[in-house]
């Protein structure tokens, strides 16, 4: 939603530096070396994260709330 004191351009610009600032952050994490056995703690810990989810489905006539375990990997 744009602001009535910035225009377009203003917006545009604020964009492109963002970016800049996202590419440099980029550019420096992947200097920066990471072990083998960090890539893999993370990525098992990743994998074993549990994510619920609060889903309404149809039961007798209404909605019902029902929390659902969905894996890391799905």
């Amino acid at each position: 939603m744009l602001k009535s004191d910035l225009t377009i351009t203003d917006y545009a610009q604020r964009r492109r530096v963002l970016g800049r600032r996202a590419d440099m952050r980029l550019a420096q994490a992947l200097r920066q070396p990471v072990s083998l056995r960090d890539k893999l703690r993370l990525r098992v810990a990743r994998g074993l994260q549990v994510r619920h989810q609060l889903i309404r489905h149809w039961q007798d006539g209404s909605f019902v709330p029902r929390l659902v375990t969905l894996s890391a990997a799905a």
